[in-house]
Parts: C-alpha cells; sequence; structure tokens
C-alpha cells in the first residue's frame, strides 16, 4: 500500500494554481487590459472555490491528501509565476527576457512574501488574504480526515519512547 502520493499532490497544486489565477491570466489575455481590482477580489477566490468543489466532489474517500491545503499552496508558490504570465499580455512580464524571468519568478516563488508584494502591485491581494483564510477553513470542515503531511513524513514528528 502506498501512503505517499506525491502525483495527487502535485495534481492539487498545479489546479489550485490555475484555478485561482487562471481567471486573470484569461482576461488579460483577451482584452489585453488589467482587470479591475473589484473583479479579480471576487472572480479569483470563487473560481478557486469552484475548483475546489470540483476536486472535492470527484474525489476518493480514503487517506488522502487535504485539497484544500494543497490547492492554497499552489497559489501561493505558483502565484508569482501565474503574474508575470498575465502581465506577459500587457508587454511586460516574461517579455523581454523569457528564460532568466521564467526561472527566477519561479525560484522567487518559494519565498511566500514576494507573491505578497506581486498581488499587492497586480490588485489581487485581497483575494489573495481571502483564500488564505478560507481554504484552511474549508480544510477544517470538510477534509479533515485528509492529511497535509504525508504519512509518511509523520514517523519524524512522533515522540519515542
Amino acid at each position: 500500500m502506498r501512503f505517499f502520493r506525491l502525483p495527487s499532490m502535485l495534481k492539487f497544486v498545479l489546479f489550485g494554481a490555475l484555478c485561482f489565477w487562471g481567471p486573470d491570466i484569461a482576461i488579460r489575455a483577451w482584452t489585453k487590459q488589467s482587470p479591475t481590482v473589484s473583479t479579480l477580489n471576487v472572480l479569483l477566490p470563487c473560481s478557486l472555490v469552484c475548483g475546489y468543489l470540483i476536486t472535492f466532489l470527484g474525489a476518493k474517500s480514503g487517506r488522502c491528501p487535504s485539497a484544500a491545503v494543497y490547492m492554497l499552496l499552489g497559489v501561493w508558490v505558483l502565484g508569482l509565476f501565474a503574474m508575470g504570465v498575465g502581465s506577459t499580455f500587457l508587454g511586460a512580464g516574461f517579455h523581454e527576457s523569457p528564460i532568466v524571468s521564467t526561472l527566477g519568478t519561479l525560484l522567487l516563488g518559494l519565498v511566500p512574501i514576494y507573491t505578497f508584494i506581486g498581488a499587492t502591485y497586480a490588485g489581487s491581494l485581497y483575494a489573495l488574504l481571502i483564500v488564505s483564510l478560507m481554504m484552511p477553513l474549508l480544510h477544517l470542515t470538510i477534509e479533515r480526515s485528509h492529511w497535509i503531511v504525508p504519512p509518511v513524513g509523520m514517523k519524524y514528528f512522533r515522540r519515542k519512547k
């Protein structure tokens, strides 16, 4: 029996980033303009919650990773990269040096404060804060039996007798 499911965790991370940042990228690509702050602050959390509900309703029961927590992780870790992709459609972002910029934003995305700063400039800070409060609450109310730390990693946190 395999307890550590890296592929499902990775799917949740990627799907969370796509659900949250995807509408922003699509609006920028379609209209070639930045969406309004009120549009971002309503649309982005709603799309992430809809994606979470689709994921949760289609998930298997049993011991599996928490979709809410790993989707939120995807929003934070891939946020700076997604904002760069969205800005590329407006003539900024990865427009000038795509390889260096892509690698730089992927590495800076590992430090959450840069996603916070980027969301402030992009106008989606409130949406980021809303989902940062909402997704752990969804985990606690709906997915309490699902794990956050993989069972294989839990052996390092247990007390030795």
